[in-house]
């Protein structure tokens, strides 16, 4: 009898946990420990900030589970043939011949790095733009 009290306790603890409490599914309640500082993503420093940035804005493409590009709102993406060009004269596709104003680019190649930096930490940078003045 004493089990069946708190299965029945747990049970219509449960229902009632789950009620609309009058929002009829127009509002999201999330438990982030903190309220964030700001939700604009230019401004965003706090943990609690970046997630509801992460949940209220997608992207143009976004990482698979294995790390890979697929598309977020962008129906498709391309390269255009002025960067083609651009990884093809700084040698950053291997096996790449000039041919007049065009580049012939073996079908085995590899695809080229992606040097931007994603860290945050930028190397250097005050000496370079120094260097170049």
């Amino acid at each position: 009898m004493k089990k069946m009290s708190v299965l029945l306790a747990l049970v219509l603890m449960f229902v009632l946990s789950c009620g609309g409490h009058g929002n009829k599914g127009k509002e999201l309640v999330l438990n982030l420990g903190t309220a964030p500082t700001s939700i604009d993503p230019q401004i965003t420093t706090d943990i609690a900030g970046g997630t509801v940035d992460d949940l209220l804005m997608e992207g143009l493409l976004r990482k698979d589970k294995d790390g890979k590009s697929v598309p977020g709102i962008a129906e498709k993406w391309e390269l255009t043939p002025r960067w083609v060009r651009m990884l093809c004269s700084t040698g950053k596709i291997a096996g790449a011949v000039q041919f007049e104003k065009s580049w012939a680019i073996p079908k085995d190649a590899d695809k080229p790095s992606d040097g931007r930096v994603t860290t945050g930490e930028y190397k250097n940078w005050r000496k370079t733009e120094k260097s170049s003045e």
